[in-house]
């Protein structure tokens, strides 16, 4: 029974930590948007915010198969492109606030999947000295969530524990 206790409060942190993130739906505008990991359903919601006007300047990873193609007219937001090395969160944030420094932003708007924004926000404080502002894409169908949630699990740990600085 108290194993059963803690398996439902480890999955029900799990749930609120991973599926009802904190994220900043009001934002501000911010000096640059930008578009973490391969999923390519993130593409489009930064292009949303650069066409509203949010940012001059929206980032975009190069993936291992090339660019993203931009949906639609950005309005006077222009794409630009970043290689993270390592291709990961953490790896995203280093490249990024290497480029901040050089370009003077102190103010982010990160566009992360849905499980990844808390790990996106907490990471990215980390590394980056300015105001983070996270936006979180929908959740994927049913069928891809224990997949997601599973390895989200691992790096959120993988995050708290040993993988602690930027």
């Amino acid at each position: 029974m108290t194993l059963l206790v803690i398996v439902v409060v480890i999955l029900g942190a799990n749930a609120k930590v991973l599926m009802l993130p904190s994220t900043d739906d009001d934002h501000a505008p911010a000096d640059v948007i930008v578009v973490l990991g391969r999923r390519p359903d993130l593409t489009p919601i930064g292009a949303s915010l650069a066409r509203m006007g949010r940012a001059p300047i929206l980032l975009l990873p190069t993936g291992k198969s090339g660019p993203r193609a931009i949906p639609g007219n950005l309005g006077k937001a222009k794409v630009e492109r970043y290689s993270p090395n390592p291709y990961s969160t953490q790896g995203e944030a280093r490249v990024f606030t290497r480029l901040a420094r050089r370009r003077g932003w102190r103010r982010v708007i990160v566009v992360a999947a849905r499980a990844q924004a808390t790990r996106a926000r907490l990471v990215f404080d980390r590394c980056f000295r300015g105001d983070v502002q996270v936006v979180a894409a929908p959740l994927l169908p049913a069928s891809s969530l224990p997949r997601e949630l599973s390895y989200e699990t691992g790096a959120l740990v993988r995050a708290l524990t040993w993988a602690r600085t930027c």
